[in-house]
């Protein structure tokens, strides 16, 4: 247990270190200050720095199942999942604001082959969920048909990524989920079928 707390409490500091420092001024020394512990105890749980940043990718989408099982759980439909969906990664974010350092270092972390992987798949896993919501959005004509799903995709998960960044450069001044509900309330609103609108939330 002492071994598995030290391991966590590395992989808390090396998101506080990126927060703060960025990917570029991250180092072993930097981590190892941190955490109160000497380089030597770090290599002792971790190979080297790429080492560590995986356990660090594998923190930031420790939830991603849990959150993707939990909303489809709800029974809403599509787009009320979608809307959901962004707004819990919110208040996950909102609560953990450190943490968002990862979503905003995703190209720097890519220029490393062994993290390359582990970021397009992150990536890939909840881009998908969101493109198989518009899909399903689009079959149940709350959508219009010759909407693109993916260009859509881009745009939620997008405008997503640029408030979380917005809310990094103005020191939290603003509540991210209120922001963000907004924005993807808002990109829905614009792409939802006025049937769908008119019918009070179901297809006439």
């Amino acid at each position: 247990m002492s071994l598995l707390h030290r391991r966590e409490g590395i992989i808390i500091s090396t998101i506080e270190a990126l927060h703060e420092v960025g990917i570029q001024n991250l180092s072993t020394k930097e981590i190892a200050k941190r955490e109160g512990v000497s380089e030597g105890t770090l290599f002792r749980h971790f190979k080297n720095k790429t080492d560590i940043l995986l356990a660090v990718l594998e923190h930031f989408s420790q939830y991603d199942d849990d959150i993707i099982q939990a909303c489809m759980s709800r029974n809403l439909d599509p787009i009320e999942t979608i809307k959901n969906y962004m707004s819990t990664y919110a208040i996950y974010y909102q609560n953990y604001p450190e943490i968002t350092a990862i979503m905003q270092a995703y190209n720097s972390l890519m220029s490393d082959e062994e993290l390359v992987d582990t970021v397009k798949a992150i990536f890939w896993k909840r881009w998908n969920f969101l493109s198989k919501l518009l899909e399903d959005a689009k079959v149940q004509g709350m959508i219009d048909i010759n909407t693109d799903s993916s260009v859509l995709a881009d745009l939620i998960a997008g405008g997503f990524r640029e408030t979380c960044l917005r809310w990094r450069i103005e020191s939290y001044s603003f509540s991210l989920k209120d922001r963000a509900t907004l924005a993807v309330e808002m990109i829905m609103q614009a792409f939802t079928n006025e049937n769908y609108i008119s019918g009070g939330g179901k297809v006439v």
